[in-house]
């Protein structure tokens, strides 16, 4: 499981790449 820091800095990242693994993960 992602750390919630994390998820909170991966969220801008994501969102602006949204073909992004960490994309597909939140989305799954």
């Amino acid at each position: 499981m992602f750390n919630m820091a994390m998820v909170a800095k991966q969220g801008s990242n994501f969102i602006n790449k949204p073909n992004s693994l960490v994309a597909r993960i939140f989305k799954a």
